[in-house]
């Protein structure tokens, strides 16, 4: 099973719910990002609150297909490097963050290089207020 990136507004994914990402702010989202657009044929199947099966498509990056919104968040499955940094754009121009499986929390950084790193902080690591900046 792969591990999982959330675009959430929350401490932790699971309380996504608490201040959901919504259709409407994904939408706005796509529209100011020229990189972005949903996809008419890639979808990931979920259930929905009542049990149905649900197809939700996916979201395009520079064509391929990489994130989906579910209800209440943005999400990738298993993404590299790449993926994780825009995963971090897209999360901070919704203002939300991006949060692992198992709580960790994933940030964009300005190596002493001047490169952008992503920096991976354990739920002990970020302590705080629910808003993600």
């Amino acid at each position: 099973m792969a591990y999982d990136l959330h675009v959430v507004r929350s401490l932790h994914w699971i309380d996504a719910a608490d201040s959901p990402i919504t259709k409407s702010d994904v939408d706005s989202l796509i529209e100011a990002d020229p990189e972005l657009a949903w996809s008419d044929s890639d979808f990931i199947e979920m259930k929905d609150d009542n049990g149905a099966i649900s197809a939700y498509y996916m979201i395009r990056w520079n064509g391929t297909p990489c994130f989906w919104w579910y209800k209440d968040q943005l999400a990738c499955s298993g993404p590299d490097a790449r993926q994780t940094a825009k995963l971090i754009r897209m999360a901070t121009a919704l203002n939300a963050r991006v949060i692992g499986d198992d709580g960790e929390r994933y940030e964009l950084r300005w190596s002493l290089f001047g490169t952008e790193k992503i920096v991976r902080r354990s739920p002990g690591q970020y302590r705080g207020p629910a808003s993600p900046r």
